[in-house]
């Protein structure tokens, strides 16, 4: 992993957008996290949701989210679940629930000293060199400077 310019660049198999998500990747390039938002009851989806779980509209926008949320739970892979891992172990994967209520699957990025049940996380993104640019997790540093 590395940033420069405001770009984090992580290793990882190659993302692809396909019509019905590409609205969601084309924002995480810009740094924008889209959810889906329903105009019958003012509720908020995951991405890839066709439906509302609050009520049964399916009428579902994209809207930009606010960008923050915490940490539900996560894992720790110590060993490379793709080849394309190999030079980021330990690779951490959490369930974030972002500030609007839906839970999203993140990569993390940060210290794993700093993993704890309800820590806040900002919303980064991650710009590979091929494929589609994707949100993760970002955990406040360990107290120096950015």
């Amino acid at each position: 992993m590395h940033s420069s310019a405001g770009r984090t660049t992580i290793n990882g198999p190659t993302v692809t957008a396909d019509d019905a998500s590409a609205d969601f990747f084309d924002a995480a390039a810009a740094g924008t996290l889209m959810l889906r938002w329903c105009s019958s009851c003012d509720g908020w989806a995951a991405p890839g949701t066709d439906w509302c779980p609050q009520c049964p509209g399916q009428e579902l926008q994209w809207r930009a989210a606010a960008g923050t949320g915490e940490l539900v739970t996560w894992a720790v892979a110590h060993n490379a679940p793709h080849p394309a891992f190999a030079d980021d172990l330990p690779i951490v994967s959490a369930i974030v629930e972002v500030r609007e209520g839906p839970w999203l699957n993140l990569r993390v990025i940060g210290s794993t000293s700093a993993l704890s049940v309800g820590a806040a996380v900002e919303i980064g993104f991650a710009h590979p060199d091929e494929g589609a640019s994707y949100p993760v997790a970002v955990l406040p540093s360990d107290g120096g400077a950015s």
